[in-house]
């Protein structure tokens, strides 16, 4: 025959338990709901330092999950949060000049904002490296640091002469005399070469008194 005895102990112990966990489920969801309240009202405390990593060959992406738009981000948070200062990590062997260029002009901007910035090269600071750690007031780098490479270059590669042996033949249509000039399917002419010295010399002419800026 079947009996149910029911303690009248355990039962307590049950309700007792019970209680507490439904309060303790109402105080995590208030705490929640009060995390996100602040943190859309701007009420929780801002951060004092960021560390900013900048690593890899630095050019522009516009993939959504790129590192250099993944960088352009965080850099517009850190000006929106302004935290008292930002360290730069830096392990890149360079880039495109106009990337480089943007990250040091948004870092620099930080400044003008009253963002401290100090870089530390890591194992590998070169030329476009060396080019955003200028945006700091301070750079630090340890003995085994690779660094340097002050210097700007436009790769061009002829491949007329593979071209002709497996019947390839370039036929632009341009407007414009050396709209071509850094064509793969010719040799570079006299005067191209001469305008994108010009070019390069520029750059090259900037990048230097930024490093003689830093040295001061």
């Amino acid at each position: 025959m079947f009996s149910f005895n029911f303690d009248i102990g355990w039962g307590i112990v049950a309700i007792v338990l019970g209680i507490f966990g439904f309060g303790l489920y109402l105080f995590i969801g208030f705490n929640i709901i009060a995390y996100d309240i602040a943190q859309r009202q701007g009420r929780l405390p801002k951060p004092n330092v960021v560390v900013l990593p900048v690593s890899g060959i630095i050019r522009y992406n516009v993939r959504p999950g790129s590192g250099f738009q993944k960088l352009v981000r965080q850099i517009e948070w850190i000006r929106k949060n302004k935290p008292k200062a930002v360290i730069l990590r830096i392990n890149s062997p360079g880039g495109s000049t106009g990337a480089t260029h943007e990250l040091y002009e948004s870092l620099k901007s930080l400044r003008d904002e009253g963002i401290r910035v100090v870089a530390h090269m890591e194992d590998l600071a070169a030329s476009g490296g060396v080019y955003v750690a200028m945006a700091a007031e301070k750079i630090v780098a340890t003995p085994g640091t690779l660094t340097g490479s002050i210097g700007v270059i436009v790769p061009h590669f002829d491949f007329s002469e593979m071209l002709k042996r497996i019947g390839v033949k370039s036929d632009n249509v341009k407007a414009g005399e050396y709209k071509d000039m850094m064509s793969m399917s010719k040799p570079s002419e006299e005067k191209a070469k001469e305008i994108m010295q010009l070019a390069v010399n520029e750059v090259q002419t900037f990048f230097v008194v930024l490093s003689r800026k830093a040295a001061d």
